[in-house]
């Protein structure tokens, strides 16, 4: 007897998400209501809107987001009864035990056959506290509410929780960190937390509480606020001490186990537990490469958010970052956001026939990689092609290599040349006996160079904080089991489920979908410029959502 087909096994199923605001969340739900209407029911757990409940929120993104647009496209005014049959809101909080379902309400929602983890905290140097609670503690209560609804867990994680590990990775869970050392994810999760107590109670011994002290009534000072309001600034102060010493810590700690950031030790950390606590819960770990725009769907280049390779190819391209420190060879793993969409749809089918491996890699780096010199290559291929204004002949391609070579020339050397010209500025207006004009066109010109400095520092943080990917993250991601998911796929419903990453064609994807995609959606913000007007078309759920209850 064969198998079901993917819609036969999706058909009637009720499957709670969380996550579903965010962009690899929206582009997976949109895919799901787009490809799979006969699915029974998707419960999206969201935290409620300052401008209303769980449903407000949701409306709102169904009537604003560009993911929804084919469904638009499709249902036109229908589309919130369309939504309305099959999408039920949940108000909840990732930070909280049961994600913040009230026992009564989780009671109420009756049978349902899969819980989908998809919210995290993504910034790459997270500060730990927050890591903690989002994506390890919140991955737990997610769990947890599996089972207790008796249903099958997919949790998506990272693909980066093989760290620096390097060469071929497989498809497993390690018991080990990176670095070859024994790693215990319930010791390391205790001491992030005692750590931060610790940091917490040094922002209060004499010598930081005078820093602080000193730090609050110069900002108060500088905005000319009462002294009424010193406290205020005192929390503030420390709050950003604080996190900024946890953050360098947890750095610090991940690169010593191997991993190039907090924020895949946090990943790795929750990998670890949740196989460790899932005991007779069906568990899938799903774990995407770096997500970029789309393919496809919802639209060719649609992009949201600056966690990727936006910050990087803006510099290079409209900015100065001229020389970016890189190892040309190593493979940069990067996969649109509808390939891992359809992935997640095949590993959730899998997951509720009870045939779902432990763990899937969405990736490419093993049939059809993409190189870092290529994609510098490309990105300055791109910029050649646009139309040339004056401003654009003086203008160099970015490069790719040596690391030196970018602290003597790119950024490193140009902050250093804008701090120096800030402090030359700042003596030059004490020193000159200037009139008033020229003290306040002194001073003019030195908030300018000091706001370019600061520019430069966020800039700087960025490629750092990418620098490990493009540098000395060498490792390729074994795709066996997506491979052996998607070759099981019925070949009428491959069109809309396959995921063959060996047919991408990189030049054409970075040159004609990824990059005119990022400058549509992602550089305007970069540059600090406003974003085109997107339509909004009015979304009610309208369906008597009470009729869906079994």
């Amino acid at each position: 007897m064969s198998e079901p087909s993917l819609r036969e096994t999706l058909r009637g199923r009720r499957v709670l998400v969380t996550g579903a605001t965010g962009f690899l969340g929206k582009v997976w739900v949109a895919h799901l209501l787009d490809a799979v209407p006969e699915l029974g029911e998707l419960l999206l757990l969201v935290r409620p809107g300052k401008r209303g409940g769980a449903r407000a929120r949701l409306e709102r993104v169904f009537a604003s987001s560009p993911a929804f647009w084919p469904l638009h496209e499709a249902h036109g005014p229908e589309l919130g009864a369309f939504l309305g049959a099959r999408v039920t809101p949940l108000a909840g909080d990732l930070e909280a035990p049961q994600l913040g379902l009230e026992p009564d309400a989780v009671a109420e929602l009756g049978r349902v056959d899969a819980v989908v983890h998809l919210a995290g905290l993504t910034t790459l140097r997270p500060e730990p506290r927050e890591a903690l609670r989002t994506n390890v503690d919140g991955a737990l209560a997610a769990l947890e509410l599996a089972r207790c609804l008796g249903a099958a867990f997919l949790h998506v994680s990272t693909a980066y929780v093989a760290g620096r590990r390097p060469g071929r990775v497989s498809e497993s869970i390690e018991a080990t960190a990176p670095n070859g050392e024994a790693w215990d994810a319930e010791r390391e999760h205790r001491e992030w937390g005692e750590r931060a107590d610790a940091v917490w109670a040094t922002s209060r011994t004499a010598p930081i509480e005078a820093e602080l002290e000193a730090e609050a009534q110069a900002q108060r000072r500088r905005l000319g606020a009462a002294q009424a309001e010193h406290a205020t600034f005192l929390d503030r102060v420390r709050e950003r001490w604080v996190a900024t010493r946890l953050r360098d810590e947890a750095h610090a700690r991940a690169n010593h186990w191997g991993w190039p950031n907090a924020y895949a030790a946090s990943k790795a950390m929750a990998e670890q537990l949740l196989a460790a606590r899932c005991a007779e819960v069906p568990l899938c770990v799903v774990r995407p490469t770096i997500v970029e725009s789309a393919l496809a769907f919802p639209f060719p280049g649609w992009k949201e958010g600056f966690q990727t390779s936006a910050p990087l190819t803006f510099a290079m391209s409209d900015g100065p970052l001229k020389h970016l420190p890189a190892n040309r060879r190593l493979v940069l793993d990067v996969i649109p956001v509808d390939l891992v969409a359809r992935g997640l749809t095949l590993c959730l089918a899998a997951l509720l026939r009870g045939q779902a491996p432990r763990v899937v890699h969405l990736g490419t780096s093993d049939h059809n990689p993409l190189s870092v010199g290529r994609a510098v290559d490309l990105t300055g291929l791109a910029q050649r092609s646009a139309p040339l204004g004056w401003r654009d002949l003086l203008r160099s391609d970015a490069v790719a290599g040596d690391p030196q070579r970018y602290r003597w020339t790119s950024i490193p050397a140009l902050r250093k040349l804008a701090r120096g010209a800030a402090e030359a500025l700042d003596l030059a207006a004490g020193a000159l006996p200037l009139p008033a004009e020229g003290r306040a066109a002194v001073a003019r010109w030195e908030r300018k160079v000091r706001r370019s400095s600061r520019r430069l520092g966020e800039l700087e943080e960025v490629v750092d904080t990418f620098l490990p990917f493009v540098l000395d993250v060498d490792c390729v991601f074994a795709t066996e089991a997506l491979r052996a998911l998607d070759a099981a796929l019925a070949s009428d419903e491959r069109a809309d489920f396959g995921v063959d990453v060996t047919r991408l064609d990189w030049r054409r994807y970075w040159l004609e979908v990824h990059l005119p995609g990022l400058r549509r959606w992602i550089y305007p913000r970069l540059a600090g410029t406003r974003s085109e007007a997107l339509p909004e078309r009015p979304v009610t759920l309208a369906a008597p959502l009470e009729a869906r209850r079994p």
